[in-house]
């Protein structure tokens, strides 16, 4: 988000983070856009639903390669997304 403060991250503070992996930040912005997915892990991409609290249905293994919600969309409390892995 465009916000002030992190609110939320993952890994947790202090936490020791791997070359390559992603480090997601939480803003205390009103509104959240969908990043471009395609390409994340199923780990990154749940923990990605679980920071911004949305529903979320996967489908297969691997890489994600499609999603129900196209990047830039505006992500609401009552969003839900369907992922696809391959």
């Amino acid at each position: 988000g465009n916000g002030k403060y992190i609110i939320n991250q993952y890994p947790e503070k202090g936490s020791k983070v791997l070359v390559g992996n992603k480090l997601f930040l939480l803003t205390n912005d009103s509104e959240y856009k969908m990043p471009n997915v395609i390409g994340w892990s199923s780990s990154e991409v749940i923990t990605l639903c679980k920071l911004l609290d949305i529903e979320y249905t996967i489908t297969g293994n691997g890489i994600v390669t499609k999603t129900s919600i196209a990047p830039d969309t505006l992500i609401t409390k009552d969003t839900k997304i369907e992922i696809t892995l391959e």
